[in-house]
């Protein structure tokens, strides 16, 4: 850029942006039946936690990581 501006860069304000994706809430330890459910609640909780993580990044990766990351569920 003449006389050593910078060039200007677009950031989009934080109302433009969609809300940073929620971690699904993780079942209770009593939620499990234990008797091999076609479908456990261990599963499906997994799955949505796959899907969160993935979404997470991809929010991330076009917003930036902001905000702090200790609403994300402990594994264990």
């Amino acid at each position: 850029m003449p006389g050593g501006a910078s060039p200007r860069v677009s950031i989009r304000p934080m109302a433009d942006r969609p809300p940073r994706p929620e971690a699904p809430e993780a079942p209770l330890p009593t939620d499990c039946c234990g008797s091999g459910c076609a479908v456990c609640v261990l599963d499906a909780y997994a799955d949505e936690l796959a899907a969160y993580q993935r979404a997470l990044e991809q929010w991330e990766a076009a917003y930036g990581s902001e905000q702090a990351t200790d609403d994300a569920p402990e594994e264990g």
